[in-house]
């Protein structure tokens, strides 16, 4: 996977129009981003704050075209490139022209004595109104609940792996007599205990760097910002620069601080072209400023090329599957070669089967590839068939496309469960799940949210257990996964939907059957 980031800030649209010297440079930005890098597969085009001059909406109006413009003569140079468009607001995002001092008196008492309320942040957020009107059209993001005006992370998709962005709004309790080391942000309820989905690239977005924040804050701020990042982009100062920091806790992330885009003056121009091959370990960074009529890698200094370096610290955080239990996950068990490979794996000769509801009246088919999907409608599947169609090999090859749909799988085998009292089987899950991932422990497992927690069992008929235990054993699963899927025998099947007058009614029955 290669993406490009077209890190844009401090645009300060203003009115009227004709007052915008960016808009006669659109076209020479889109030739500037996509011409050397023609084989990416897609482009984020990121403004780090101060997308408007005054928070208005006729200012973001022309900021909406001028982001259309420039997405019509990219597609031009590049029609296959995935554009995607992520923001984050300023302090120039907020209209405070009506609050006046109100404005002052409610940001200084947010936070004080490092007391933060979300509805005074709420409030706060009613000057970006506009700002969130307009990112609105651009965002797919995972809010926060009720912080929501303050942080969230938004996922992308591109070439079947995952790019995180994580939205920091530090503009939130900005006001006219703001001072640089006076800002304040709720940093340990937003993200001190922040967690970033599974994913290849994380890239973090806030418009003031941390000298702008009181000093318990902005190192709080930095301290939670290097356990999520790779990337870090920021704005406000107008002065771009890029440099890795590495601490002595394992973390390793890129800075990057942003020009002004639209400077003062109708030639100022600059921005950063960041170049990420996650495949060939590749990070490439130019300094990008206008000059005559196109826009110029900056000096002899640029670009800057490094290898691209996962944050260890950041991946501390995700559950990372043990490569060592992968491999023998994926065994094929038969020794089977091939002319073009020796050893083939699951992987190499699996073929995604389909599958028949057994409850509808025309069984319907449901394809084994859109079985994470299948759970969001039914959470708990039956995985019937005759002996050595292929369950366990099916419920093997789910592992990852779990994982990549932003659950946690575990796979358990019949063998791994002991007796079914809910205490022994939260040891018996923790066994499993620390055979099984490199990353987090074990614990976090058990207090990871419940809907992303998922069960793939296999085998329950081979357990000796009579249908109380069995139900015992149904009901444990439900109540801590959000998702279950487990493989019986057909034998079973019919043994639950016959069972004699007066026996309690299998919690089987209550599961989607799916026959092989």
């Amino acid at each position: 996977m290669s993406i490009l980031i077209a890190h844009l800030s401090d645009i300060h649209f203003k009115e009227p129009l004709t007052d915008n010297s960016i808009l006669t440079k659109q076209d020479a930005l889109a030739r500037a981003i996509v011409c050397p890098y023609p084989e990416a597969d897609a482009l984020f085009i990121v403004i780090s704050g101060d997308i408007a001059f005054s928070g208005r909406r006729t200012e973001y109006e022309y900021a909406a075209r001028f982001i259309e413009r420039l997405r019509t003569e990219v597609k031009r140079h590049s029609a296959n490139l995935q554009i995607e468009v992520v923001a984050c607001p300023g302090n120039h995002d907020c209209d405070i022209s009506t609050e006046g001092a109100v404005r002052s008196i409610v940001a200084d008492a947010f936070g004080k004595d490092g007391v933060y309320s979300p509805q005074v942040a709420n409030n706060l957020s009613k000057a970006q109104r506009e700002y969130f009107d307009f990112a609105e059209k651009y965002g797919r993001a995972k809010q926060l609940g009720e912080w929501k005006s303050a942080f969230h992370q938004i996922v992308f998709d591109v070439d079947k792996q995952k790019v995180v962005f994580s939205i920091i709004n530090t503009a939130l309790a900005f006001h006219g007599q703001s001072k640089p080391g006076s800002l304040v942000w709720p940093v340990e309820t937003c993200i001190a205990n922040a967690s970033v989905a599974p994913s290849s690239v994380a890239v973090t977005v806030l418009h003031h760097p941390f000298g702008w924040f009181s000093p318990n804050v902005g190192r709080e701020l930095r301290n939670g910002i290097d356990r999520i990042s790779d990337i870090v982009l920021t704005g406000h100062e107008h002065v771009p620069d890029g440099y890795r920091k590495e601490t002595s806790e394992g973390a390793t992330v890129e800075y990057v601080e942003g020009g002004a885009l639209q400077g003062d003056k109708a030639g100022e121009s600059e921005w950063n072209l960041i170049e990420i091959d996650v495949t060939e370990g590749q990070f490439k960074l130019s300094r990008m400023i206008w000059e005559g009529s196109e826009f110029r890698v900056f000096g002899t200094d640029y670009p800057v090329s490094k290898k691209f370096i996962r944050n260890k610290l950041r991946t501390q955080t995700e559950f990372q599957l043990h490569s060592e239990w992968l491999r023998q996950l994926y065994d094929a068990e038969y020794g089977i070669n091939h002319s073009a490979k020796d050893n083939l794996s699951l992987r190499d000769i699996f073929v995604w089967p389909q599958l028949k509801e057994v409850e509808t009246a025309d069984g319907n088919l449901v394809g084994g590839l859109d079985l994470c999907d299948y759970t969001t409608r039914h959470r708990r599947i039956l995985l019937t068939g005759a002996d050595k169609t292929g369950k366990s090999a099916f419920l093997r090859c789910l592992i990852e496309k779990f994982l990549a749909n932003d659950h946690v799988p575990v796979y358990l085998n019949w063998e791994d469960v002991k007796e079914p009292s809910p205490e022994k089987l939260r040891r018996d899950i923790q066994r499993v799940f620390s055979r099984q991932y490199s990353s987090p422990r074990s614990e976090a497992y058990l207090t990871a949210d419940k809907g992303k927690r998922v069960l793939l069992f296999d085998g329950l008929h081979k357990l000796r257990l009579g249908l109380k235990d069995r139900n015992k054993l149904c009901k444990f699963f439900d109540g801590f996964f959000g998702v279950v899927v487990i493989s019986v025998a057909e034998e079973l099947r019919y043994e639950e939907l016959t069972n004699r007058e007066g026996e309690e009614r299998s919690e089987l029955l209550e599961y989607r059957n799916l026959r092989l």
